[in-house]
C-alpha cells in the first residue's frame, strides 16, 4: 500500500507501466472533475471509476482485489478508509471473479486512514480496504476517482 499526496505522485511512475498514465489523469481530472462513471484509458488494462457520493456511517465489510491494483484519489470532500493486510484480516466472503473481490472483517486491530482532497492510496492485491466511510461519523458528499490498473 502507498499513501500519499498527488503533488508526489512522479516518485511512483516507474512502479507499473500504467502508472504514468493514471496519475496524469488524476492530475488533470483534479482541476477539471470528469462527468461520473466509467472513463477508459487504456481498455480494460486502465480505466478511472469517477464517483460522487455520501460517505457513509453504517458498519460495512473490507474487500480486496485479484485482477486490478485500485488508486484511490480523493478530489473533494474527506474520509476514513479501513485497511488491512489480508494475511492478518478474517476471511467473510471468498473471492468471486465477477465481482474481482474478497470481503474480509473489519476488527479492533484494522488501520484507519483520513483522505483529504489530493490523497490517493494505491491498493495491492493483499490490501483489503473499506472506502467511503463518515470521518468522525459525519457523512459528507466527496467526489473521488477510483484508478482501476490491470495486473
Amino acid at each position: 500500500m502507498i499513501f500519499d499526496n498527488i503533488k508526489n505522485c512522479e516518485q511512483y511512475v516507474t512502479l507499473h507501466p500504467a502508472y504514468e498514465k493514471a496519475f496524469s489523469f488524476l492530475k488533470e481530472a483534479f482541476q477539471n472533475f470528469p462527468e461520473p462513471g466509467k472513463h477508459e484509458i487504456d481498455g480494460e488494462n486502465l480505466f478511472a471509476s469517477v464517483q460522487a457520493y455520501n460517505t457513509v456511517t453504517e458498519d460495512g465489510k473490507m474487500e480486496a482485489h485479484e485482477q486490478y491494483i485500485d488508486i484511490q484519489f480523493m478530489v473533494s470532500g474527506k474520509e476514513t478508509m479501513y485497511v488491512k493486510d489480508i494475511e492478518k484480516a478474517e476471511l467473510s466472503d471468498a473471492y468471486r471473479e465477477d465481482w474481482d473481490a474478497a470481503f474480509y472483517q473489519v476488527d479492533d486491530t484494522t488501520s484507519k486512514l483520513c483522505l483529504t482532497p489530493g490523497d490517493f492510496v494505491v491498493l495491492l492485491p493483499n490490501d483489503a480496504h473499506r472506502p467511503c466511510v463518515a470521518f468522525e461519523g459525519k457523512s459528507e458528499a466527496v467526489r473521488k476517482i477510483v484508478m482501476k490498473v490491470k495486473l
